[in-house]
């Protein structure tokens, strides 16, 4: 035999190096298609991740708004029976979580509390990270355009309808927002 070969009975391999090199993914396609199997983490495990390097980081308005998230998030998480939360859930709860921040908001600046307000900015802030990118005011008022122009609508009486349509076609349209601007364009 000759330098680098194993004699076997049933080997089919006649080399030392084949056997690791087929141990190793043989092309660039495979490296990738292991890589992509991992799963996205959900957005409790990175609240979770994320909560643990704000205390690490000693970041307590991040710290604060991830836990008070967490906590959210497991209520709800009882209130289904123990079942794990969908991210539609995280999400809903999260938005929640950020409505009642800006009406509090509302509520220091208009008792003179700068202070308490700019918190609740700074924890909106981190919440908004979590949830996906939402409408801004242009396209907005593309999408009430197209679904009135698509149903026929024309008076302020079909406003609940073009919500509704709104709100199944674009989930992540600002409710608030869309509605200022359905207004002026149903009138």
């Amino acid at each position: 035999t000759g330098a680098g070969v194993v004699v076997t009975n049933a080997s089919a391999f006649s080399r030392v190096s084949d056997r690791r090199f087929l141990r190793r993914p043989t092309c660039l396609k495979h490296v990738v298609a292991r890589r992509t199997m991992r799963a996205m983490p959900t957005i409790r495990e990175r609240i979770d991740a994320d909560l643990k390097k704000a205390m690490l980081e000693r970041n307590e308005i991040a710290k604060d708004a991830l836990r008070m998230a967490k906590s959210d998030l497991l209520l709800k998480e009882v209130d289904l029976g123990g079942k794990p939360l969908t991210d539609a859930d995280a999400i809903a709860i999260l938005q929640k979580g950020i409505k009642s921040r800006k009406d509090s908001i509302e509520s220091y600046e208009a008792g003179g509390r700068a202070d308490a307000a700019a918190r609740e900015k700074a924890e909106i802030a981190v919440l908004m990270a979590y949830l996906p990118k939402g409408m801004d005011e242009a396209e907005t008022r593309a999408a009430i355009e197209a679904v009135k122009n698509e149903l026929g609508l024309s008076g302020k009486g079909d406003l609940g309808k073009l919500m509704e349509e709104l709100k199944a076609r674009h989930p992540n349209v600002d409710g608030k927002l869309a509605s200022q601007l359905s207004g002026p364009l149903l009138g």
